[in-house]
């Protein structure tokens, strides 16, 4: 394996309904993580996805961010853009390879019900211009979530996503843990939906390259490294621990297994 995802906190300053983050988990220290940091180079990992939560939460992001870039490995990050200001991204911006915004609708009400808020399709509008303006060499990217609340809505999504990144990710709503197996159904889809969203979206988008998940294409196929450490594996949507990233030779014994 030579991509890892690190949600590295369990925070977040956003309140979606559907969320199937981990919740509750304690973080570690940057000691710590900067030890995982040099375990992870060590074990071959090309690339690292830093999520959460939201993982700009985590004080020391930015410095995470940095060194993993020293040690030769990639930098993704995918953030609801709340803390991504100016100043921050032009910090990090040497170091982040590709971005990823969540960003489920261009509608202020359907944002707000969900939980992402009234003003958050300017502010991930407002960040992609800014990176667009001054030059940085980052992929830009986009996640969202198909629910009940923003079906219809796609026909501006589509427009606004086409024309302004490289490459878009919609995932079905997945009833996998936390709030989002509370929630599902206030939030759920059936498959004849997303299959008829699918080919509209196939349809319409010129530009951006697609990918379209289910909890099927979730499940199996990837190691999460949670903020505590653990690693994970998720199988018919059960959560498996795996260990832990501090002990190196367990994670010897599982990035090499899952390659």
């Amino acid at each position: 394996m030579r991509e890892l995802c690190w949600n590295i906190t369990t925070k977040c300053n956003q309140n979606c309904g559907y969320c199937l983050r981990f919740m509750n988990l304690t973080e570690l220290s940057l000691k710590q993580n900067l030890k995982i940091l040099t375990n992870l180079a060590e074990c071959g990992i090309e690339e690292l996805t830093w999520g959460g939560g939201e993982p700009m939460l985590y004080p020391h992001i930015s410095q995470l961010i940095r060194t993993a870039h020293s040690l030769g490995i990639k930098n993704k990050v995918v953030s609801n853009g709340i803390l991504l200001t100016y100043n921050r991204i032009d910090d990090i911006a040497g170091a982040l390879d590709t971005l990823t915004l969540s960003l489920d609708s261009t509608n202020s009400k359907t944002n707000d019900v969900i939980g992402r808020g009234a003003r958050h399709f300017e502010n991930v509008a407002s960040i992609i211009a800014h990176i667009k303006e001054q030059g940085y060499p980052i992929k830009l990217k986009i996640n969202t979530v198909a629910c009940s609340y923003n079906l219809g809505d796609f026909d501006k999504l589509i427009e606004f996503v086409d024309n302004n990144v490289d490459f878009w990710r919609i995932f079905k709503m997945m009833p996998v843990r936390e709030r989002a197996v509370i929630n599902y159904s206030k939030f759920q889809i059936s498959k004849e939906s997303f299959d008829n969203l699918r080919k509209k979206v196939l349809q319409r988008t010129k530009k951006c390259k697609l990918s379209f998940r289910e909890s099927s294409d979730m499940e199996t196929k990837y190691f999460l490294l949670v903020a505590n450490g653990d690693i994970f594996c998720t199988e018919k949507g059960i959560d498996i621990r795996k260990g832990n990233a501090l002990d190196l030779e367990v994670l010897k014994k599982e990035l090499v297994k899952g390659r």
